[in-house]
């Protein structure tokens, strides 16, 4: 009786043990299953983090680039209105000073022996000046000017002008202005591309970095 209650406790254990040990292989299968998807959760969480910043450190220095470029080419555009302005200022004085009544006076042969040359003979030729030439110049159409002419010749002053002259014919359909203004104007259309290329030259040269250092102590 002894033996058979011995060998049912032993029974017992063993199957205890056993369930024990089922139930602790399923418990660490489940732990490791489950370690490794939070890992692998984890490792994808982590590779999308370092995507994302990538990405993010990606368009940051894109944008920066943009910016950069913006900015350089804003700053191209601010010095070459500058020069340009500069320029036509320092044109716009020196036709002012060039303009004197002897020029005039050169000028007015020279339109009028053209206008001879192309047959222009009709109608009246109106000639606005400035107030300060008035007395020379009217001298010298009653004079010169007459003579190279068939039509009439009409000088009147106009206290708009300083300098220089406008002239017109075809009852007004065709004038020329040969103020200071225009002439500036005219001269710095031409000079422009020039000074645009002359603007880019000195913004690509790479001499230009090393003289800003160089005055500014190659401080960063």
């Amino acid at each position: 009786m002894s033996d058979q209650v011995q060998h049912l406790i032993d029974r017992i254990r063993k199957d205890a043990v056993s369930a024990a040990e089922q139930q602790a292989g399923t418990i660490l299968a489940e732990a490791r299953a489950r370690a490794e998807r939070i890992v692998a959760e984890a490792d994808a969480k982590a590779a999308a983090t370092v995507r994302a910043a990538e990405q993010q450190g990606k368009e940051f220095a894109e944008r920066g680039e943009r910016g950069l470029q913006h900015a350089a080419r804003d700053l191209l555009i601010a010095v070459g209105q500058a020069v340009e302005r500069i320029v036509k200022q320092l044109v716009t004085d020196r036709a002012h000073d060039a303009l004197k009544v002897e020029v005039v006076e050169q000028m007015l042969i020279r339109l009028a022996d053209g206008f001879a040359r192309n047959g222009v003979s009709e109608g009246q030729i109106d000639i606005l000046i400035s107030a300060a030439d008035r007395e020379p110049l009217v001298r010298f159409v009653m004079t010169e000017l007459r003579k190279r002419l068939e039509q009439g010749v009409d000088l009147k002053v106009d206290p708009r002008l300083d300098r220089g002259f406008r002239i017109s014919y075809a009852k007004g359909a065709i004038h020329h202005d040969f103020t200071p203004k225009a002439v500036a104007e005219a001269l710095a259309r031409f000079v422009s591309p020039q000074l645009a290329d002359v603007v880019m030259k000195a913004a690509l040269d790479p001499r230009s970095d090393a003289r800003s250092d160089a005055r500014g102590g190659g401080k960063t």
